[in-house]
């Protein structure tokens, strides 16, 4: 439920002027337009299982919809009856298998 808790942070978000130019402090960047992606599991170089919080860009450099993206498996996931558990999942909530 990591991801859904903190999905609405950064959705406002404002990039200060002169972002490119300067340090940012912390403040700046959590008023900065992203998205809060939570990871859990087996991480290389890492021993066990472990939690990883990313801040994403709303958009990237090249136009990528960031956010889109991940609301929109936000919202097939809870069309699944799933709140938790892997984000590539079968509908029954078992981990998705790449082939």
């Amino acid at each position: 439920a990591g991801l859904i808790e903190n999905l609405h942070k950064g959705r406002e978000g404002k990039v200060p002027e002169n972002a490119m130019k300067k340090i940012l402090t912390e403040s700046d960047c959590l008023r900065l337009p992203h998205v809060c992606l939570c990871l859990l599991g087996d991480f290389k170089g890492e021993g066990g299982t472990n939690y990883h919080m990313m801040n994403l860009a709303n958009e990237s450099i090249s136009g990528l919809q960031v956010r889109w993206w991940i609301e929109k498996l936000v919202e097939v996931s809870e069309a699944e009856g799933r709140s938790s558990g892997p984000a590539f999942a079968t509908p029954s909530g078992g981990l998705a298998n790449m082939g």
